[in-house]
């Protein structure tokens, strides 16, 4: 993409947040890239983002990260428009696609998806299915295949475990082994952080990632 200066903006109160820029500083910064801005911002402050995003822009960069939730993207992107950036926007999957679409000050950017509706695994297939008979006029968002996936995961868990509470649950969740979702495909290890998707053919030397 070209890109060699990136500026990012992100909730100092998220650790989605932070993560997300603390992997993409690595990763940019060990492919050759420099960032030159940091800025935070606090959700509950009354005014908008334009000092932090005008610091942002005297740094001249060619592509600012927001990976913040998209009621505060779609006011941080249009200050930035407005005030004459005209670099690349990189956005998380906490941006709503769909409630973006269409706003000419979002076009453009690029948009990490956290779920792929066109996906033919059966998991995925077969929510849809379902999803059609009830709701055939709604398309289906990741947070209603997300959803599904507790649900039935919490359920397959209780009925292993022979209850619906407590420690033995949990341990049922834990060691649940493989589950085929709608949302991702996991494996669950006997902790608490399941693994999700699968390993990507192209990292699976350095196992640094997963689709």
């Amino acid at each position: 993409m070209g890109l060699r200066r990136a500026g990012v903006l992100y909730n100092a109160a998220s650790d989605y947040g932070r993560g997300i820029i603390e992997l993409f500083g690595r990763t940019f910064t060990a492919l050759g890239g420099r960032i030159v801005g940091t800025e935070q911002y606090n959700i509950d402050d009354p005014g908008d983002q334009q000092p932090q995003i005008m610091r942002l822009l005297a740094q001249q960069p060619d592509a600012i990260v927001l990976p913040n939730f998209s009621v505060r993207d779609s006011s941080q992107v249009r200050i930035l428009r407005t005030a004459g950036f005209r670099g690349q926007l990189l956005g998380s999957d906490a941006w709503d696609a769909i409630a973006l679409r269409g706003r000419e000050y979002v076009t453009g950017s690029i948009v990490v998806g956290n779920w792929d509706h066109s996906s033919t695994r059966p998991g995925v297939l077969s929510f849809l299915q379902r999803w059609k008979v009830r709701h055939a006029e709604v398309q289906p968002r990741a947070t209603a295949a997300a959803t599904y996936d507790a649900l039935r995961l919490i359920a397959r868990a209780a009925e292993q475990a022979k209850v619906k509470s407590g420690l033995p649950l949990v341990r049922a969740l834990q060691n649940g082994g493989t589950f085929d979702g709608a949302f991702a495909r996991y494996q669950f290890n006997g902790t608490g952080n399941p693994i999700r998707g699968r390993r990507c053919w192209r990292c699976a030397a350095t196992r640094s990632c997963f689709v």
